[in-house]
């Protein structure tokens, strides 16, 4: 009760002070009423520049939607030109992929053929450059060849001509071996037709000098006189038999020996060979025989008449005398030959 009494006493104040409290109520309220009438015209204005705005703003808004639609069916229908086109090219880039696909495959195929013509191309080089090399190889011998087919013509050239000088030497000779056949069987005829047989002697000096073992007697020198007496058979063979002293630088000796000559065909100066042998007689101490000697060489025989003639000669005189001694010798002499009656 108390509790209830205390909370309506504070109403009681309220009412109490009414008039005033209502008085301001009312002055405010039509403040209010008076503020919201101005207000509300201005408002009322306001709507009606906002509903001009609006209307404005709609006529706007439908000029844009139509501009818009219009723009959104230009669009669309770009859209769908591009989506046609899209197509096109979605449809074009599928062509061009399978395109591409097979461009690359030509393209792998065309290396892989290129790899091989490049391979081939280095054969082929490799070949050429060989059959160059070759082709080289065999000029230049082909040119050596030439220059020996060359050398063996002119090889051939020689031989031939010096075949045909060889054939005129040959005929030459031929001529010549008949005219040496044409002598010789002149010369036998001249021998056994020719008489020049006969007698004859031969005075000659002689010596020699010694070639070896010197230091012993009769080996160092001798010189002396021989005499022959013989025999011409024919114009070219004569034999006779032959006598002398010598002085060795040891002592006296006598040669007897066999003389044998052949005389070649007559001319100013007639050549000929002699061959002489036979032993010694020592005279101190006196023996018999006591030496053989040979002694072979060369001469020239010049006539002077029909009696008388000169001679030269050298040797090789050789004997056995206790050593045995060799010897140069030179003779020279005077032949004397009984003319034919």
């Amino acid at each position: 009760m108390d509790s209830f009494n205390q909370e309506a006493r504070p109403r009681k104040g309220i009412f109490a002070a009414g008039p005033g409290v209502i008085w301001l109520g009312t002055a405010v309220l039509a403040g209010s009423l008076l503020t919201g009438g101005l207000l509300f015209s201005d408002k009322k204005k306001e709507l009606k520049l906002l509903e001009q705005q609006m209307a404005d703003r709609e006529i706007l808004y439908l000029h844009t939607t139509d501009s818009l639609s219009d723009a959104l069916v230009q669009s669309t229908t770009s859209y769908n030109v591009l989506m046609a086109d899209k197509n096109l090219l979605s449809d074009n880039l599928a062509k061009e992929k399978v395109k591409s696909t097979r461009l690359t495959n030509e393209n792998v195929a065309f290396a892989s053929r290129e790899h091989s013509y490049r391979t081939e191309y280095n054969k082929v080089k490799a070949a050429l450059d060989k059959s160059t090399t070759e082709n080289e190889t065999l000029k230049s011998d082909a040119n050596s060849l030439k220059s020996q087919i060359a050398y063996m013509q002119s090889m051939l050239e020689q031989c031939n001509r010096d075949k045909t000088q060889q054939g005129d030497v040959i005929d030459q000779q031929q001529i010549k071996l008949e005219e040496a056949v044409s002598e010789r069987e002149a010369l036998l005829d001249s021998l056994w037709a020719e008489d020049v047989s006969g007698y004859f002697n031969n005075a000659e000096l002689t010596a020699g000098y010694g070639l070896s073992e010197i230091n012993v007697p009769f080996s160092t020198y001798f010189g002396g006189i021989t005499d022959i007496n013989g025999y011409v058979i024919n114009k070219h063979f004569r034999t006779g038999l032959g006598v002398g002293l010598h002085y060795y630088d040891g002592g006296f000796t006598s040669p007897l020996f066999l003389d044998l000559r052949y005389m070649f065909n007559k001319r100013l100066y007639t050549p000929y060979i002699f061959a002489d042998g036979g032993f010694m007689i020592e005279y101190s101490p006196f023996r018999v025989p006591n030496s053989v000697f040979m002694n072979p060489g060369i001469g020239l025989h010049r006539e002077v008449s029909d009696r008388f003639s000169l001679n030269l000669g050298a040797g090789l005189f050789v004997q056995s005398f206790n050593i045995r001694s060799s010897f140069i010798n030179v003779k020279v002499g005077v032949t004397f030959k009984k003319p034919k009656e």
